[in-house]
């Protein structure tokens, strides 16, 4: 199964945004793993001299798994037994920062 959760938030102060997308198999017990090319989407889109990691990735590699762990914890004990892969973050300068 594949998932995506989309935050895009506009205040009259700021804005935020930020697209994870994931995919669920059934497993022995729960896990949530990073996939290898969860920013290839800005190679496609821009190419690939802005593949390059980028200061703040890996912050935002650790906020999207504790954003799992969080949805994963919150369903009943007998429905977690399943791995959560994130496959794809999307982010945008401006508007991604920590926290989103």
């Amino acid at each position: 199964m594949e998932g995506k959760y989309r935050l895009q938030r506009q205040t009259s102060r700021w804005a935020r945004f930020a697209q994870v997308t994931v995919h669920i198999t059934v497993a022995g017990e729960p896990d949530v793993r990073m996939g290898a090319d969860v920013f290839g989407w800005r190679g496609r889109s821009y190419g690939t001299a802005v593949c390059a990691s980028r200061a703040g990735d890996e912050q935002i590699k650790a906020e999207a798994r504790e954003g799992a762990w969080y949805a994963l914890v919150q369903l009943p004990e007998s429905a977690r037994e399943v791995l959560v892969s994130v496959v794809e973050i999307v982010t945008a300068p401006a508007d991604t920062g920590p926290g989103t």
